[in-house]
C-alpha cells in the first residue's frame, strides 16, 4: 500500500466509507491526485439545517428569499431562534424541495402510500424513499436501495423535543 492508498484510508474510508461507497471516485485520485488541487467554497458546499439544504439550492430552484433579501447562508441554519416567516430557516425550503422535486409528481399535493402487497412487495412508502435517496447520488447504483434496505434501520427516528412551542 504506498502513501495515496494510506491517505485515502485513513480519511475516507475508515469515518465516510468513501472507498467502498465510491470506488471510481477513489480510483480516479489515486491516478490523479491533482483533481484535489481546488479552492473549495465552503458556503457553496456546505449543507444547512436540519434538512441539510444546499445553499445554490436554496437560491434556485428554491427562489429563497433570505432575511429581507439577504441571502446569508447562517440564515439556513435551524435553531430555538428560527422563524420560518422571517426566512430564517431551512425547513420550509428543505421539505419542499423533497416533496416538489424528489418525491413523485402529486404527492406532495396528495401524500397517500400503499403498503405491501400481499407477497410484502410493491411498497410504494419505501420505493418513494429508495428513488429519493438514489436521486441524491445517482451515479452509485443501488445507493437508494441500500440506504433504505441497509441503513435506515439502524437511525429510527427519536424524539429529543417539541419543534414547535405551544406558544
Amino acid at each position: 500500500m504506498d502513501l495515496n492508498d494510506c491517505y485515502l484510508e485513513e480519511h475516507c474510508s475508515s469515518k465516510q466509507g468513501w472507498l467502498k461507497s465510491s470506488p471510481g471516485i477513489a480510483n480516479k485520485l489515486r491516478n490523479n491526485w491533482d483533481l484535489l488541487n481546488f479552492t473549495g467554497e465552503t458556503d457553496l458546499a456546505a449543507s444547512y439545517g436540519l434538512i441539510h439544504v444546499l445553499y445554490p439550492t436554496a437560491i434556485a430552484p428554491m427562489h429563497w428569499n433570505g432575511q429581507d433579501g439577504d441571502l446569508n447562508p447562517s440564515y439556513l441554519f435551524d435553531d430555538p431562534d428560527s422563524r420560518i416567516d422571517a426566512g430564517t430557516s431551512s425547513l420550509p425550503l428543505g421539505t419542499g424541495y423533497l416533496a416538489g422535486h424528489l418525491f413523485p409528481e402529486n404527492l406532495a399535493a396528495n401524500p397517500i402510500f400503499h403498503g405491501p402487497d400481499a407477497n410484502g412487495k410493491n411498497n410504494d412508502f419505501v420505493q418513494t424513499f429508495t428513488n429519493t435517496f438514489q436521486s441524491y447520488d445517482p451515479g452509485e447504483a443501488g445507493y437508494g436501495a441500500d440506504v433504505v434496505q441497509n441503513r435506515a434501520a439502524a437511525y429510527p427516528p427519536i424524539p429529543t423535543g417539541k419543534i414547535f412551542s405551544d406558544q
